[in-house]
């Protein structure tokens, strides 16, 4: 007959250990690690879905451990995706704040440039600040409908073409008796390198042919092999 082996037996203090553990949550250790992947939304805004998520997940993570405290752990994990995640979150948010109003700050001194050149009478700078150099065609490819020659019957030329523009009529020359107000920013956005600022300028006109208006400007800046860029895409007159 073979003989028989008596099993181990647990001591108290092994006993207690068996009967203590709890299994890790899953949902922790994923929250921990999407706050750790969170931290790359600090590049770029367009990740910022990941702090969001993580945010999401380590509350779920915490909501579970609390209502089933005596079967899983991983609090700490949780607790630490959760401050990672908001940290990612609030940080990006942020920086997308500061670089917006840098990028308009930009767009609202270029725009100023402009309106100085227009107003003392220097066509060649307004222009080539609207990105139309004197020399080359106007966008619409040729002569403006409506103006196809000056009062001599020739050919107008790209300078006399943009001065009858509205607005470029209206500040043409008027050197100190122009006044612009605060600027609203109608749009501010960003497309790949290019951002796209819209503004809304309050003009003031003083002397014996006094009058008030707005001055809306769209423009655009692209970052290219040459650096950063701004071009003004329309000046329109708002009545």
């Amino acid at each position: 007959m073979a003989e028989s082996r008596d099993l181990p037996r647990l001591t108290a203090h092994q006993d207690d250990q068996v009967v203590d553990y709890r299994p890790l949550s899953v949902l922790a250790v994923v929250a921990l690690v999407l706050g750790v992947i969170s931290l790359a939304a600090l590049l770029s805004l367009s990740l910022v879905i990941l702090p969001l998520a993580g945010v999401l997940l380590s509350l779920l993570a915490l909501a579970r451990i609390r209502w089933l405290d005596t079967e899983l752990l991983g609090r700490v994990p949780a607790m630490i995706g959760l401050a990672l995640s908001l940290f990612s979150l609030s940080a990006s948010s942020a920086d997308a704040w500061f670089t917006r109003q840098r990028v308009v700050d930009q767009a609202e001194r270029y725009a100023q440039r402009w309106f100085a050149a227009l107003v003392r009478g220097d066509m060649e700078l307004a222009m080539q600040l609207h990105d139309l150099p004197p020399a080359s065609p106007t966008p619409h490819g040729g002569n403006l409908p409506g103006h196809r020659h000056d009062h001599h019957g020739e050919p107008a030329t790209p300078a006399q073409q943009y001065r009858q523009r509205p607005l470029v009529a209206r500040l043409y020359g008027r050197g100190n008796i122009v006044h612009l107000g605060e600027p609203e920013t109608l749009s501010a956005y960003r497309d790949g390198n290019h951002w796209m600022i819209g503004l809304r300028y309050p003009v003031k006109i003083e002397g014996s042919r006094s009058a008030s208006f707005d001055a809306t400007l769209l423009l655009r800046r692209r970052i290219g092999e040459t650096g950063v860029r701004w071009r003004i895409d329309s000046a329109e007159l708002d009545k």
